[in-house]
């Protein structure tokens, strides 16, 4: 990319002969352009990844708050039974 910062500096000064423009069009653009569909596709792999990551996540902390409901239910059983032998011993 060196080149293409020079050639973009002999663009800026009128000093280009249609060959290095042609040039600069073939090799350097072409790779900037292979660069950044590349940078896309990565990106979008990061992206997908971290959208399996949130939906396992999502989908633990469903199933943690479903067990904490179960829990608190059996806790709340558990009260109630209490309460009613000490009713019953009164």
């Amino acid at each position: 990319m060196e080149a293409a910062g020079a050639v973009a500096a002999r663009l800026s000064g009128g000093h280009l002969t249609g060959k290095e423009f042609q040039s600069f069009l073939d090799v350097d653009l072409t790779a900037l352009l292979h660069s950044a569909a590349e940078f896309t596709e990565k990106t979008n792999a990061l992206r997908s990844s971290w959208e399996d990551v949130l939906v396992l996540l999502t989908d633990a902390l469903d199933s943690q708050e479903r067990e904490n409901q179960k829990l608190q239910k059996q806790i709340d059983l558990l009260r109630i039974g209490q309460k009613l032998d000490s009713l019953g011993t009164e």
